[in-house]
């Protein structure tokens, strides 16, 4: 089942980069672990100067013959390995620590956002771009939903992205698809086969604590947090705009995406366009537009009376799949000569590894094999 976004939490980067309102803040002056993964990448050596470290130590003189051996150094005289440093952040310069301020305190007065988007997905292996369009909307602390429509292209109309030839890309219609936050559980929906999954929240990802999610743009950062896990740069000024990159610094936030650019209203500190470069080099790009802000829920109360609660989807008409499940060894054991499995969704029962629903792996991630259970050898 392919849903919205790689991973489920990838979905929480769009709404905390529409809203970055506040969090329970890290404990000041609190040192991460020192594994080198998670520390940022060393300072460039100056320019003119050979990165060759400290001049190597004077060779001691080679011993003369029938001269008497030095002694041995005892390991106990070896230098003790220096303290790991502290996790620095770097100062950025004034103008984007100011924009960064603004957007923080702008994006704390919100409650609510209602909105259009559209998503394009741009494979560059195929030269394919896929589109889809649909709505958003978010409560804070922890509500949201995201509605896709695939979006066949019209006869005329062409891409705006072009091949290494020049040539245009092919236009290809998106897949339909809704993700649910509800503040306890994420509900992901594809429409085009009529499953669906769920996926519980931890405590701690439950409310504001949310932002500390693998992808933490969708329910907001401060400042402070934002500098601490990207790299955030500044690229470029216009007159109500400007466009931001910020590249994760973790591992846990690169597993995910490795590059996201924003581009902000400056008049209303929300995003108009975000673009986002997972791993394999796969780019997705959103277009936001007709973005109200706490407008009293008024778009969330318009759906709910003519499609009911946005946040309490029916599950009617939908099976629900859980990728890779099959029964245990154990219970697995046949009664009638044949193994029984779990198909994704369904009871118990039928023969060989479950039925794959079209589209039901989770993300572009290789998924692990399944397996299928083996009568023991001698039972009937």
């Amino acid at each position: 089942m392919r849903l919205i976004f790689r991973s489920p939490i990838v979905l929480l980067t769009l709404f905390s980069l529409l809203s970055m309102t506040s969090l329970v803040v890290a404990q000041q002056g609190k040192r991460p672990a020192p594994p080198a993964a998670n520390q940022p990448a060393a300072a460039n050596t100056p320019p003119g100067r050979a990165n060759i470290g400290k001049p190597p130590a004077a060779q001691p003189p080679a011993a003369q013959p029938g001269a008497e051996e030095p002694p041995v150094r005892q390991a106990s005289e070896k230098k003790a390995r220096p303290a790991p440093q502290d996790f620095e952040i770097d100062k950025l310069p004034p103008e984007l620590e100011k924009i960064l301020a603004r957007w923080e305190t702008e994006s704390a007065k919100i409650k609510s956002l209602h909105g259009r988007h559209s998503r394009s997905e741009f494979n560059k292996t195929f030269a394919v771009e896929k589109v889809s369009e649909g709505e958003f909307f978010l409560e804070t602390p922890d509500k949201g939903r995201i509605d896709m429509i695939a979006k066949a292209p019209k006869k005329d109309e062409v891409s705006s992205r072009k091949d290494a030839e020049g040539k245009p890309y092919e236009l290809e219609k998106g897949s339909s698809e809704r993700w649910i936050c509800t503040g306890e559980e994420i509900l992901s929906f594809n429409e085009d086969d009529k499953t669906y999954s769920r996926e519980e929240l931890p405590e701690s990802m439950r409310g504001k604590n949310i932002v500390h999610s693998p992808l933490p743009f969708l329910f907001g950062m401060k400042a402070e947090e934002a500098k601490s896990r990207f790299n955030m740069s500044l690229i470029s000024v216009g007159k109500d705009s400007v466009k931001l990159k910020a590249v994760p610094r973790m591992d846990n936030d690169r597993q995910n995406y490795h590059e996201a650019w924003i581009i902000l209203d400056t008049k209303r500190y929300i995003p108009t366009a975000v673009r986002l470069i997972d791993p394999n080099g796969l780019e997705t790009v959103y277009m936001f537009k007709d973005i109200t802000i706490n407008d009293g829920n008024f778009g969330t109360r318009i759906v709910a009376r003519f499609r009911g609660n946005p946040y309490k989807p029916s599950l009617a008409g939908y099976k629900r799949h859980i990728p890779n499940e099959v029964e245990p060894a154990s219970s697995n054991a046949p009664r009638d000569g044949k193994p029984q499995t779990r198909q994704a969704g369904g009871p118990v029962g039928g023969t060989g590894a479950p039925k794959r629903a079209p589209n039901e792996v989770l993300s572009d991630r290789p998924q692990p094999p399944r397996t299928t259970a083996v009568p023991q050898p001698g039972k009937k």
